[in-house]
């Protein structure tokens, strides 16, 4: 990332550079709003170079701060409190570009803090670290011990089956939370998924990391906060699996995501979890405490 970050980083400075010195000449003389005028545009050219090389946290930061920057401007009455939070995340956007440049990992959820005041600004406080969220899903799973080919004219019916005891386990859990068969029978139907990954859309990793969630579920407490996002994506995945299972391609990606997310959040562990956490790096992607 950093060779080629290099490419654009001049232009990405100067815009950067230019914004802040637009904010500091309004906060010497905050009745000229007209100097704000140009710093969503100048956003707008740093969103687009960003773009280009895929840093998809980084523009949706940068998204956030362009609008901002518009609604702002916008307003009868532009505030110097609210220009200094815009101040402050163009600061964070700087060093974050530099930090990557330097070859630091890329985690954008570093930017969270900033990025939910400047939601706060447009009015929206429903905000997650998910916004920021953006692993490497081009990354594979090892390929299963026992993988195998189904001949195509069987493979709907194994999938209807993983799926048919996968569902018959999400049940057993949401009758009774306490109990732990549910989930095991789950696991092994994510677990038979992964075995016959090599037939199944990309991103094929899913079927593996996802036996990982089973894991945080066996080893939670049923009281946990984090269960409940957990157990949303169960149904998610069964969803999912009814597409396979009727020749449908569904869009994978997205369930991933939110899928590592859950799992980098969880505090159990497992032998599986903790081959998820290093190969997505995901103790990586998130500040320290």
């Amino acid at each position: 990332l950093a060779p080629t970050l290099s490419w654009v980083k001049p232009e990405v400075d100067y815009a950067l550079k230019s914004v802040r010195d637009s904010i500091a000449l309004f906060l010497a003389k905050p009745e000229e709003t007209a100097v704000l005028k140009k710093c969503s545009g100048q956003i707008h050219q740093v969103t687009g170079a960003l773009n280009i090389l895929g840093l998809n946290g980084a523009v949706g930061f940068c998204e956030s701060v362009e609008h901002a920057f518009s609604g702002l401007t916008s307003e009868p009455v532009v505030r110097p409190s609210a220009v200094g939070t815009l101040d402050r995340a163009v600061l964070a956007l700087k060093e974050f570009i530099d930090s990557l440049a330097k070859g630091a990992v890329n985690a954008p959820i570093k930017l969270f803090p900033v990025y939910r005041e400047v939601s706060g600004l447009r009015g929206n406080a429903e905000v997650s670290e998910m916004d920021l969220f953006f692993p490497d899903l081009s990354l594979e799973a090892p390929i299963h011990a026992a993988a195998a080919v189904v001949p195509l004219d069987k493979l709907p019916a194994a999938l209807l089956a993983q799926r048919s005891r996968f569902q018959r386990g999400l049940l057993a859990m949401l009758r009774n939370p306490g109990a732990r068969d549910g989930l095991k029978e789950m696991r092994v139907a994510l677990e038979t998924l992964d075995v016959m990954a090599a037939q199944l859309p990309q991103p094929r990793s899913l079927w593996w990391v996802a036996a990982g969630l089973m894991d945080g579920l066996l080893r939670s407490a049923n009281q946990d906060t984090w269960m409940t996002g957990a157990k949303m994506l169960c149904s998610k995945l069964d969803l999912r699996m009814r597409d396979l299972s009727k020749g449908d391609t569904p869009e994978l990606n997205p369930l991933l995501s939110d899928v590592l997310f859950s799992i980098a959040k969880c505090k159990a562990s497992s032998t599986r979890i903790r081959e998820i956490r290093k190969l997505y790096q995901l103790d990586s992607l998130f500040p320290e405490p």
